[in-house]
Parts: structure tokens; C-alpha cells; sequence
């Protein structure tokens, strides 16, 4: 009998340690919501960063990849979303392609004009009738000290991505490689 007692305490100590190894641990459930649930709300394109500021950048970043420069004729849509803490910004706007003096000579002196990076916006010689809608996207990453800017040609969906780096002391941006 105190064998029998003996060997049903064994077999009861080993079955519960087998069925706590193969339990595994309950992994906290990471409660996401997917990005088409998460709706574009009204801003109004002021605060913190100014829609204006934002199109006249995604244009010099769109002429620096291609080298199409585009006038900025109507913002027609100024949108904010978060996700995940990160402050994103769109601005939809209508422009107009430029054609560019490819000449860069002065018309007073006949000499060529040197290129200065204080002179970076384009001269546009003349625009062209098409309307092209596009679209610009800021997205403001407090958590890696950040802002991604996104621009995007909504005709032909040609998207171009710049990285820029948040300096806290200077409050000025720097641009990533």
C-alpha cells in the first residue's frame, strides 16, 4: 500500500510538470488597428506645419529627383492622421509644369549665371496647360527624431521619399543621405 501511495504521488508530480513545459506562455496580445479603420481628419494646414511649407518642399525635393519643376496652382485638401503616436500630414494640391530656361544665360550681360545653392528654385520659363494633381505627405516621427516627407505624382504614381533629421537644440532640419 505505501508503495502504491508512493508511486501515485509520482506519476501526479510528473504529469503536471510535462503539461506546464507544454503549455506555452500567453503572448500579450498587441491590439492594432488596421490603417483602413484610421480616418483622415480635417486640418487646418497652420499648425504645426504649415501646408504651404510643406508643397513648396515636396516640389524642390520632386524637382531635385526628376527634374520637373512644377508651379503650385490650388491646394485643395489639407488632411492629419495618427498612428501609432506618429502625426502624419497630407496636402493635395493642383500644379503646373514648368518649362525651364535650359539657356542660364543673363539677358542683360550675355553671361552664364553660376548655380549657387542660394539659388536653388528653378526660373520657369513658361508653364504648360496640364494640371497635374499631387500629393504630399509629412510624416512627423517624434520617436526616432524625424520627419519623412513623401511626395507623390497622383497621374502617374511616381512616389519620391526624403528623410530629414530633427535637431532639438537649433529647431532647424538636416538632411539624411
Amino acid at each position: 500500500m505505501k508503495y502504491l501511495i508512493t508511486f501515485i504521488v509520482i506519476v501526479i508530480i510528473i504529469f503536471v510538470t510535462i503539461n506546464t513545459k507544454n503549455k506555452s506562455k500567453p503572448k500579450p496580445s498587441k491590439i492594432t488597428t488596421p490603417l483602413t479603420s484610421l480616418k483622415w481628419r480635417q486640418w487646418d494646414g497652420k499648425s504645426p506645419y504649415s501646408a504651404k511649407e510643406i508643397v513648396k518642399n515636396a516640389t524642390n525635393l520632386y524637382y531635385n529627383k526628376t527634374g520637373i519643376y512644377y508651379n503650385v496652382t490650388e491646394i485643395f485638401l489639407n488632411q492629419k492622421r495618427i498612428i501609432n503616436g506618429t502625426n502624419r500630414y497630407r496636402v493635395k494640391y493642383i500644379a503646373v509644369q514648368c518649362i525651364l530656361d535650359k539657356k542660364n544665360e543673363s539677358q542683360k550681360s550675355g553671361k552664364k549665371i553660376n548655380k549657387s545653392p542660394k539659388n536653388k528654385k528653378p526660373q520657369c520659363f513658361e508653364t504648360l496647360e496640364i494640371e497635374t494633381p499631387l500629393q504630399a505627405l509629412l510624416r512627423d516621427d517624434t520617436q526616432q527624431n524625424q520627419l519623412v516627407l513623401n511626395v507623390t505624382n497622383l497621374f502617374t504614381d511616381d512616389s519620391y521619399k526624403e528623410i530629414y533629421k530633427k535637431d532639438q537644440r537649433k529647431k532647424k532640419l538636416r538632411k539624411i543621405n
